[in-house]
């Protein structure tokens, strides 16, 4: 149990710091952002995103320590049930302790405010919200609409090509600069 408890305690401490990096850093942005283009929450959007994302989401210390296999999958699998009802869109009241230590509902639906973006930079705990309340990005509250620019979903392909925007919208200015000024040699 201890084990487990230290699988989950590493992956959600590594987790928080990196989400809550998304938020503070353009490049990580980009990356993170269709997932925030969701316009409902279920169960499954958690793992909706761009790859990069997903990948550094996932980075973990845990491969330095010795924790057996079993103790793994156990951690693995309470991060993900937890993670699952934190996005799962299911109102419930589930008990004060829960709620103290785990993320709900409540939390993850006004981390993905449809507000506005300054909403959204609170609540990063993907299972465990006691992160947020020891480190000062913890808010209370609840948001009925979630998404963001004009709640508009992403395709798959815009979820790939999101991180590159800057670059292609550059890369198209550039090119229509280079048109246009042969277009008036002409």
């Amino acid at each position: 149990m201890l084990q487990v408890a230290l699988v989950v305690f590493l992956i959600e401490f590594g987790q928080y710091w990196m989400h809550r990096a998304m938020h503070d850093w353009l490049p990580l942005w980009l990356t993170h952002a269709p997932h925030h283009h969701l316009t409902q929450l279920n169960a499954m959007k958690g793992f909706v995103g761009n790859p990069i994302e997903l990948f550094l989401i996932s980075l973990s210390v845990v491969a330095l320590f010795d924790v057996a296999t079993p103790a793994l999958f156990c951690g693995l699998n309470v991060l993900g049930v937890i993670s699952g009802y934190a996005h799962a869109n299911i109102r419930s009241n589930p008990p004060l302790f829960y709620s103290y230590a785990f993320t709900t509902i409540r939390h993850h639906s006004l981390h993905h405010t449809a507000l506005s973006y300054e909403d959204t930079r609170c609540n990063y705990g993907n299972s465990v919200i006691l992160f947020d309340r020891l480190f000062g990005t913890y808010r209370e509250g609840e948001s009925s609409i979630v998404g963001q620019d004009e709640r508009r979903r992403l395709s798959i392909r815009e979820q790939f090509l999101f991180p590159f925007q800057p670059l292609l919208e550059k890369f198209e200015l550039s090119n229509g600069m280079l048109r246009s000024s042969s277009e008036t040699r002409r």
